[in-house]
């Protein structure tokens, strides 16, 4: 996949899906942590677009209780939906910086607008997103992208971009889930959606668990990969916008990150929920960039850190 690789970098400082502020801060923070320089010293065609606007939770009500800040995110996400196409199609790899999880629907929009149906979705996640206005708890749209990228909900956010659904329910697999509302185990059975929680790959582990994934994937023109940091255990994460508690850990989500890479063709990959404010000595950030290293074939971690400080 990194042969001849272009990458293009779209930054969503969203923080209108969540409830907690920092997340908006997640693309830039990437940024100055290093993501674009280490990229660029692999000899990778790299460009960045800057971010997307996005106005604050300040300068805005929040409409609905059920669906809040509908009408701004619907806007952002028609944005994202048109750069994620026009990068593909320029031949890059979309490289989606976060912001809450609600920019899926704007980037599987957009994947959906080349790739048609004959894509996968791999969601690592410790949610699964499957709430409608009807099931929400919170009314965070950050908790509703992938049933919105299924066709299920309100009906400006699932005609992002085009009209409908934008996944087969046969085309996704959620991993590293743990923590479910009610309906949404419902939905999930519904759509017969394949799933592997947290206790799944502690019971048979990522090998056993990515030779599953394979099978499931076959026959599909490529994966686009929507990683929510807080699938990781705070321990190693703790720059996250929902604390997860007996998440993955560092092995586990380095080890499924190369793993992906070594089974498909990836097409692209957005990385959400990063909340620097609360990270500790970069800790998040330099894992988030190993994971995207991960997604790319390369090795990146404390070693090339510790010669870079060396050399420099």
């Amino acid at each position: 996949m990194t042969e001849n690789l272009k990458i293009k970098i779209i930054g969503v400082p969203m923080d209108l899906g969540a409830f907690r502020v920092g997340v908006d801060m997640g693309p830039n923070a990437l940024r100055y942590a290093g993501l674009i320089k280490c990229i660029k010293k692999l000899g990778i065609d790299i460009i960045d677009i800057g971010n997307l606007p996005v106005p604050t939770p300040e300068s805005r009500a929040s409409g609905r209780k059920n669906l809040k800040y509908r009408d701004e995110i619907a806007k952002v996400s028609e944005e994202l939906a048109q750069c994620t196409q026009d990068a593909l199609r320029g031949g890059y790899f979309p490289l989606i910086l976060g912001g809450d999880h609600s920019i899926a629907i704007g980037s599987i929009s957009g994947v959906a607008g080349i790739f048609k149906k004959k894509f996968g979705v791999v969601w690592i996640d410790a949610h699964p997103d499957c709430n409608t206005p009807k099931t929400t708890l919170s009314g965070n749209i950050h908790g509703m992208s992938l049933a919105v990228a299924l066709g299920h909900g309100d009906s400006r956010l699932v005609n992002c971009h085009t009209p409908g659904a934008k996944l087969d329910p046969a085309n996704i697999c959620i991993v590293g889930a743990k923590d479910f509302d009610k309906e949404e185990k419902k939905f999930i059975a519904d759509n017969k959606i394949k799933l592997f929680t947290i206790d799944d790959i502690s019971d048979i582990g990522i090998k056993d668990m990515m030779k599953e994934i394979r099978k499931h994937f076959a026959g599909l023109d490529g994966i686009f990969i929507s990683l929510d940091l807080d699938v990781i255990d705070v321990a190693f994460a703790p720059g996250i916008g929902i604390r997860s508690h007996g998440g993955l850990t560092y092995r586990e989500i380095r080890h499924l990150c190369r793993s992906l890479y070594k089974s498909f063709n990836i097409i692209g990959m957005e990385l959400v929920e990063f909340n620097p404010i609360f990270d500790r000595d970069n800790q998040t950030a330099n894992l988030a960039i190993e994971l995207v290293f991960d997604i790319l074939g390369h090795e990146y971690g404390d070693y090339q850190r510790y010669l870079e400080l060396q050399i420099n």
